[in-house]
């Protein structure tokens, strides 16, 4: 699946869920974009804003566990 947008969790999701997990992998074409990322100054332990901004770069997918 396509992601489009990450959610902030605190406020956009289903305020009866109770944990929310992902998990991360981004092929080696990827890694460019994160030292990119890094090198403008970016916060390295902050997924909520590096994953927006890959995804204004390139394509992410994700699957979702039911």
């Amino acid at each position: 699946m396509k992601i489009k947008k990450l959610l902030d969790s605190k406020k956009q999701l289903n305020q009866n869920l109770n944990m929310m997990c992902y998990f991360v992998y981004f092929k080696k074409e990827t890694l460019p974009l994160i030292k990119q990322y890094l090198d403008e100054g970016s916060n390295p332990d902050a997924p909520d804003q590096m994953i927006p901004y890959l995804l204004q770069n390139t394509e992410l997918y994700t699957y979702v566990f039911n």
